[in-house]
This record gives structure tokens, C-alpha cells and sequence, in this order.
């Protein structure tokens, strides 16, 4: 502000005149930098704290859209498992055959089979505690088998999921069922005759989700506060239970939350809750479970950090105001002026521009701030750095550990997929040296099954192996059912040098457990110290559970293989006795055979003149000549269950050429007279 004040020479007899002070320039000119300043301070403040208004609310909204995306993730994690769950209960050749045969009502076993299925079902829902029921109904939708006895026979046509479940896998969303007088929540997966074709569906394999996981989900506070909650609804009926007193489960509630969300609509605001309170609420629709995800926090709590520097920023600014206007305006604006420049390199910085530079601004504490923000901005870049390297470094493991859990699953012999996977391990993750014990089946010692190189086939040959008795890192982890890291061996005191690996320097041992029991080790080592830290670790765990459930599955693989070997050994040889039997308690002189010349069906006396008894027809399937020159024989022997129980022998025209054909004919009547 300036003023001109025009003069004029006044004259010496004119009076002289007195001017009030609150007219003196000195005053007007303080009283127009009070003013000044007090209507500059009011403009800012109204400006600033509508912003950190908005501020705050936009900060406790993305805090409310985290906490409701996380729990999203979690109900949809919760789907997915659950799925693979219901999946892993159909999966399997037992498995397929026993839902095939239990839909056939002529089967003799059919109830033996139903009660078997049960007895699985209700395993399953025992150790999963996702599910309340796990069942199984025809293309009829009667209910041949159920974790719940008292539903087989009951029919779900009528249910809201049954015609969506026979084409292809179904989840329902959340209904009411009247049977149950309770909601429920249905994942199902069709049971085709032949897996290979998907073609024919013979039933159905479900499950009913236990809805009390969800109350867990919604019940976690995490990042609430002390007024926030998550909450689920179906149409405008509480799912899950509320923090507040006065409502439960299945109560009505309305808000302008729940009905943008039943509107299946995602977003944000501020709005009187279901309590009628002032809240800030995420809504969020769940397709998966057709149903609203609200998460709300009351406004006074939200805001009570904005209510507080609004009073505490009000006064101190009120004081500075008074006292700028004492000091003047140019010291005021030279004060702000290297505060604005900082203000505007921060909002750069928060922009992305994480290469600006801060130069040196004003003196004294101004100077000392500049500095700071330069050390905020070189660090920050830093971090981003490091934090852009870290995750590139995980999502190679991630795909690695992938790597590993594929060739895991590719073959189910052990004796050659953990040389493979050890391999594996030690060229991806740049190791020194990979092995992995197996546990003795009294758990006295760890045996090498498998190492990397030279030294691991040395060990091999040795027939190397723990006393789980020693100290050791593979007795500890084996003992404790945890994973043991060694970041430096030089200061481990459970590391055991091994003169065949003098480099190891880091080293973890990571226990192979399956349902709460260590059958192996994962033994991995570098030649590096801290190659092994706390970050990296979990995914030498998720390694081991696929090298677990790989060694479990090629057991009962090779275990099945000798009961099948062993049942078809056994079952030849209970035929061929029962043949012997069978041919033994026949009259003496009764027929054991019958021939047909094209007329007529007679039995084989010895008195019967037949064709090809000669040495020739009586051996394996060949080509035979009577001696007279009518024609070649034809034999085939019948085979019931690997075991030779009678011999069909053919004459053919002389001039017949179709030798080949007919040998087919009779290798498929042979089969067929076997049966």
C-alpha cells in the first residue's frame, strides 16, 4: 500500500492545525496493515481449513477405502479357498468313481458307498472351518450324501442355485433358506461320468459356507478407531453383527450407504448411519456374494484432529497476525516468501516429482527447514528406490516359488523329482548348496534324499544322515516344526560345519510339515552371510509346503501302485483256483466245451469229431492247419483277470484272406465270454 502526500507552502499566518492521532498517517497506515492483515489472516484460514477439511476427510476416506479393500480381498481369499477346498474334495480317481456309482440306484453298494461319502463330508467340515455342510445330489437334485445325515433324500430343486449348477462350477449369492430358517451362502461344482469329456453330468458336489467367517472378517478393527465398523448387508438386512448394542443379525436397517450399495453402486461420502450419526462411509458391492461391504467412521471422530488445530491454529494465528501487523509487512513477506517456495516444492514432491531440488532459502531456521526438505526429498527418492528394488526382488521369488510348486506337481516319482527340484532351487536363487532330509518313520533320524552336485551325491553315497538327537539346525527345525535362519554361520551356535561345504556362510533350514507333522527338512545354503534374512524367508517356506505335499503325494502314489500290483496278483491267482474248482466239480464225462458248424450248438464229447485239436490251435493265438488241406484254424485263448481259462478255436474257408480281421473277432468274443 502506498500513500502521496501532496504539500503546499503554507503560510505563515495561517493557524496551525491540530490533526487527531487516528488521523495521523503513522496510525492509518498501522490500522490499514491491521486491517490488511486481519482480512488476509480471516481469507487464508477460511481457505485453510476448509482444505485440511477436505484433507482430513480424504485421508480418513482412502483409510476406509484401504481397510474395506483389504477386507474385500479377505472375503474374496475366504471364496477362493473355500473353492479350492470343494475342489480338492471332488478331485481324485476314488473320488470320481464313488460320485459316479452313487448315483446308480441299482447299485448293490450303493448305501455302503453313501455312508463312506459322508463319513468324508463331514471330515471335510471338520477340518475346514469355512464350511457348516458339504454335499452331494443327481441332475435330480436329491441329495445322495451330505456332512449333515439328516438332509440325503431331500431335494434342492426348488433352492435359488440348483439350475445354475449343472454346466458349470456356481457360487449363489446370499439367500434365505426356509429349510434352515437361516442365510445362506452355496459354492458348487458339477460331477461329470467321464472327467476326460465333460459331457454328461451325473450330479453335483456343494458346499454351504459357514457365514460366521465373514463375521470375523467384519469384526477385525484394524484401522477403525474407536467409533469405525465393517459391516455386511443383503438388501436392507444387517449380515453381521454390529459394534453398537441396539442392533443384531438380520435386523433392518437403512442409511444412504446401504442404499447406494444395494443400488450396486461403489463410492464414498458423508452420511447419517443405520444409528442416525454423522459418518464417513466406503460402500463397496461384493458380486461374489451379491452382497454391500460398508465401512464407517463417525464424523466427530474422524474430524477431532481437524476440530483441535482449527481452534489451536486459530489462535495462533490470530496472535501472529497482531503481531505482523507490529513488525511490518515486509518483514512478513520475507518470512513467507521461502515458506511458500518450500510449500510449493512439497506439493511437487507429493505430486511424484521426487528429482526436484531445494535450494538454500533464507537464513537461521528458514535455511535449516530447505535443508531438511533437500534431506526429506534425497531420502524419500531413496526409499522409493529401495522399495521399487524390494518388490521387483519379491515378485522374482514369487515366480520362482512358482516355479518350483509346477515342477513339484509334474511328476510323482520321489526318487526323481527332489534331485530335479534341489537343482532347481540352487541355480534359481544363485545357492551354494540345496539338500533335503526325510525323517525316519520313528523320527530318530534325518536321511539325505537328495543334493546338489558333487557333494550331494558324495553324501549320497555315503548314506548320510542326522542323529535328531544333536544339536543341529536341521534337528532344531525339525524338533520345533519352525524354520531355523542363519544369517552369518560364524556366529550360529547350532550351524554344524561340514568339511565337504567349507564356503557355507548363511544357511535355513525349513521343516516340511504336513498336517502338523515334519516328515522332512529343506536344508538351502549360500557362501555369502545374510543371503537368508526374515524378508526372503517366507518364500523358502511356501517352497517347502509344495516339496511336502510333493513327498506325501508320490508316497501314497507308490503305495497305491503296490496295492494295485498286489490286489491283481492276488486276484489271478483266487481265479485260477476258482477255475480249477470250478472244472474240478464237473461229472466225469461232462462236457467242458461246445461247437458250432454253422447249423447248430453241440457239446464236445470225446466221442465229437472237432476241428483244430492238435497241438498247433491249442497254443496262444495263431494260425493253424488241420493237415487235409480244408482250411487254416483260427485259436484265442480266454483270459478272466490275467488268468488262461479256456481256448476258442476257428476253422476258415481255404481260400478265405481276412485272417487278420477274423483274428480280431475272435480276441473281442474272447472278452466277452471272459465277462
Amino acid at each position: 500500500m502506498s500513500v502521496t502526500v501532496q504539500s503546499q507552502p503554507s503560510s505563515p499566518l495561517a493557524p496551525e492545525i491540530k490533526i487527531p492521532w487516528w488521523q495521523r498517517l503513522r496510525w492509518q497506515l498501522a490500522l490499514s496493515a491491521v486491517l490488511l492483515v486481519f482480512l488476509t489472516v480471516t481469507i487464508v484460514l477460511a481457505v485453510v481449513f476448509l482444505r485440511v477439511r477436505k484433507m482430513a476427510e480424504d485421508q480418513v476416506t482412502h483409510q476406509l477405502e484401504s481397510v474395506a479393500e483389504i477386507k474385500g480381498q479377505e472375503v474374496i481369499g475366504w471364496l477362493s479357498f473355500s473353492r479350492s477346498a470343494l475342489e480338492l474334495i471332488g478331485s481324485g480317481a476314488s473320488a470320481q468313481t464313488r460320485f459316479v456309482l452313487v448315483t446308480d440306484p441299482e447299485l448293490v453298494s450303493r448305501p455302503s458307498l453313501q455312508r463312506t461319502l459322508n463319513n468324508v463330508f463331514a471330515d471335510a467340515v471338520a477340518k475346514s472351518p469355512g464350511f457348516t455342510e458339504v454335499f452331494y445330489y443327481d441332475a435330480q437334485g436329491t441329495v445322495l450324501a451330505s456332512s449333515n445325515e439328516e438332509r440325503v433324500g431331500a431335494n434342492v430343486q426348488k433352492t435359488p442355485y440348483y439350475q445354475y449348477t449343472l454346466d458349470a462350477p456356481y457360487q449363489s449369492p446370499v439367500y434365505y433358506d426356509p429349510e434352515l430358517d437361516s442365510l445362506s451362502l452355496i459354492i458348487t461344482r458339477p460331477i461329470y461320468r467321464d472327467p476326460n469329456t465333460p459331457s454328461e453330468v451325473v450330479g453335483v458336489l456343494a458346499a454351504r459356507l459357514n457365514l460366521n467367517v465373514l463375521e470375523q472378517i467384519m469384526l477385525e478393527r484394524a484401522g477403525l478407531g474407536e467409533t469405525g465398523e465393517t459391516y455386511l448387508v443383503w438388501g436392507n438386512t444387517l449380515l453381521t453383527p454390529s459394534r453398537f448394542k441396539d442392533f443384531e443379525v438380520g435386523d433392518t436397517i437403512r442409511s444412504e450407504g446401504v442404499e447406494r450399495v444395494m443400488r450396486v453402486e461403489n463410492g464414498s461420502g458423508i452420511y447419517d448411519d443405520y444409528r442416525g450419526t454423522p459418518v464417513i462411509g466406503v460402500y463397496r458391492w461384493l458380486p461374489e456374494t451379491g452382497t454391500g461391504l460398508l465401512a464407517e467412521l463417525d464424523v466427530d471422530e474422524a474430524l477431532a484432529t481437524h476440530y483441535q488445530m482449527r481452534t489451536t491454529v486459530t489462535y495462533v494465528t490470530v496472535g501472529l497476525a497482531l503481531l505482523a501487523a507490529f513488525l511490518g509487512v515486509l518483514a512478513a513477506t520475507r518470512i513467507t516468501r521461502p515458506l511458500i517456495t518450500l510449500s510449493g516444492i512439497a506439493r511437487r514432491l507429493a505430486g511424484g516429482e521426487l528429482e526436484v531440488e531445494v535450494p538454500p532459502l533464507g537464513t537461521g531456521e528458514i535455511k535449516q527447514l530447505s535443508l531438511a526438505f533437500q534431506t526429506m526429498a534425497n531420502r524419500l527418492r531413496d526409499l522409493v528406490d529401495m522399495l521399487e528394488a524390494r518388490v521387483a526382488a519379491r515378485t522374482r521369488d514369487v515366480f520362482l516359488t512358482l516355479g518350483v510348486g509346477q515342477m513339484a506337481t509334474s511328476t510323482l516319482q520321489q526318487e526323481q523329482l527332489l534331485p530335479r527340484l534341489v537343482e532347481y532351487i540352487r541355480e534359481q536363487f544363485d545357492l551354494y548348496y540345496v539338500q533335503v532330509y526325510l525323517i525316519d518313520d520313528v523320527g530318530r533320524y534325518a536321511i539325505l534324499a537328495a543334493g546338489t552336485g558333487e557333494v550331494g551325491q558324495q553324501l549320497l553315497a555315503y548314506q548320510h544322515r542326522l542323529d535328531l538327537r544333536e544339536t543341529s539346525i536341521v534337528s532344531r527345525a525339525y524338533h520345533s516344526h519352525t524354520s531355523v535362519l542363519v544369517e552369518d554361520t560364524i556366529e550360529s551356535d547350532v550351524h554344524l560345519p561340514n568339511p565337504l561345504l567349507p564356503e557355507t556362510r548363511s544357511e535355513v533350514a525349513v521343516p516340511l510339515v504336513v498336517e502338523n507333522r515334519v516328515i522332512g527338512v529343506l536344508d538351502l545354503q549360500a557362501n555369502q552371510p545374510g543371503t537368508f534374512h526374515t524378508d526372503n524367508l517366507p518364500v523358502f517356506e511356501a517352497m517347502s509346503n509344495y516339496i511336502a505335499s510333493t513327498v506325501v503325494s508320490a508316497r501314497a502314489y507308490q503305495e497305491m501302485q503296490e496295492a494295485i500290483a498286489h490286489a491283481e496278483a492276488l486276484s489271478r491267482r483266487l481265479t485260477g483256483e476258482a477255475w480249477e474248482r470250478y472244472l474240478g466239480s464237473l461229472a466225469e464225462g461232462a462236457s467242458i466245451g461246445y461247437q458250432y458248424d454253422l447249423n447248430k450248438v453241440e457239446p464236445i464229447t470225446p466221442e465229437t469229431p472237432t476241428v483244430g485239436h492238435n497241438a498247433e490251435a491249442q497254443a496262444s493265438p495263431a494260425q493253424a492247419s488241420d493237415g487235409n488241406g480244408s482250411g487254416p484254424h483260427l485259436a484265442q485263448e480266454i483270459t478272466l483277470r490275467g488268468q488262461v481259462i479256456g481256448t476258442i478255436q476257428a476253422q476258415t474257408e481255404e481260400d478265405r484272406e481276412r485272417q487278420k480281421e477274423d483274428q480280431r473277432l475272435l480276441e473281442s468274443v474272447a472278452r466277452r465270454i471272459a465277462l
